[in-house]
């Protein structure tokens, strides 16, 4: 297990929030992948609460780099428990996302967050509204995380991401969905991700306490070019599409 997933576990035992095991083990993964590969920038989170989610981000950002926490219910408590996580500076807003229109960041720091995960207003058009920012700040090899995606609670969530994707092709795409959450970026870099998701990233998560999952890769780029996570699904480490299912899925 890493030394910053251990250690986030063991501080988040008493935090309340809906961020799972296997939620935490996957950040842990991607997160570490983008630091062996050197991919730097900020970080955001729409949607704090009490911090389950961004403690984690929190102790994987770096000296220099930028923490934005929105939420209009921030809690004070929060606030010092994600300040003296990080190395990295953090910016608190306790306002709406929609704020950030207005922000100055949003033109300084624009393209330059590897980290940004939408988990505040559930309604279709605010989830719209914030892959818009999130898509403005993402950099070029970062990663956006939409919370609630497939959720059957909330259909709407997944109704605004896919509306948002097929108007925004060339921007956002998705590349992973698993444990409640859609994982997107920029569809010029999806190689960077589908590599590692197709090749080591089985080793990683095992590594991490949680290989009892399958991932599958069900269909060709041109329908639909997206690894899934599940529970385990018949025993298998992969599984690909329904013609072929003894074929181990690979990015195309």
């Amino acid at each position: 297990m890493s030394t910053v997933l251990e250690s986030y576990l063991a501080a988040a035992t008493t935090l309340p929030g809906w961020f799972f095991r296997r939620s935490s083990a996957i950040w842990d993964c991607i997160l570490s992948y983008q630091d062996g590969a050197k991919i730097g920038g900020h970080f955001l989170e729409v949607g704090v609460w009490r911090g389950k989610s961004a403690l984690l981000s929190a102790m994987h950002a770096k000296r220099g780099e930028l923490c934005l926490f929105v939420d209009p219910a921030l809690h004070c408590r929060t606030e010092a428990t994600l300040r003296a996580a990080t190395e990295a500076r953090c910016v608190f807003m306790r306002e709406a996302s929609v704020a950030l229109h207005r922000s100055a960041l949003m033109s300084s720091h624009a393209r330059t967050f590897r980290w940004i995960h939408i988990d505040g207003e559930h309604s279709g058009t605010t989830v719209y509204d914030d892959m818009t920012i999130g898509c403005r700040l993402l950099g070029e090899q970062g990663v956006l995380i939409l919370d609630d995606f497939f959720s059957p609670i909330w259909p709407q969530v997944t109704k605004a991401a896919f509306e948002f994707c097929m108007r925004h092709s060339n921007e956002l795409a998705l590349f992973l969905c698993g444990d409640n959450k859609g994982y997107f970026c920029r569809p010029r870099h999806m190689a960077l991700y589908m590599n590692y998701i197709g090749g080591k990233m089985l080793l990683d998560m095992k590594a991490r306490g949680d290989g009892d999952i399958t991932i599958c890769k069900t269909t060709v780029a041109d329908d639909m070019n997206c690894f899934g996570i599940v529970s385990r699904f018949k025993g298998r480490d992969y599984v690909g599409p329904d013609w072929d299912k003894n074929t181990t899925p690979m990015p195309d």
